[in-house]
């Protein structure tokens, strides 16, 4: 269920964002596309993935998904490096 209420904040803030896509035209599509492809990617696989690791979860073989964890860090990490940006340079 975080995971969902993830892709959701992600979409919400890519929609967001295209309020500042008239002074910013290029990063701004780059950031809102990164976002809006990255929620969709966790909704979608989230999707697929629940009934696979609610079974997993009752067998006790469940392992940690450490590959989306670091993928969702990486992306926040780079919107956070953007926003500086806009902060502090531009």
């Amino acid at each position: 269920m975080s995971w969902t209420r993830t892709g959701l904040a992600m979409l919400v803030a890519a929609a967001t964002l295209l309020r500042w896509a008239g002074a910013y035209p290029t990063l701004m599509v780059l950031v809102v596309c990164a976002l809006a492809l990255g929620g969709l990617v966790i909704e979608v696989l989230n999707r697929r993935s629940y009934q696979r690791e609610a079974s997993a979860l009752a067998d006790e073989r469940s392992a940690p998904n450490t590959a989306a964890v670091f993928l969702l860090t990486a992306m926040i990490v780079g919107v956070g490096c953007v926003a500086f940006y806009l902060v502090v340079v531009a």
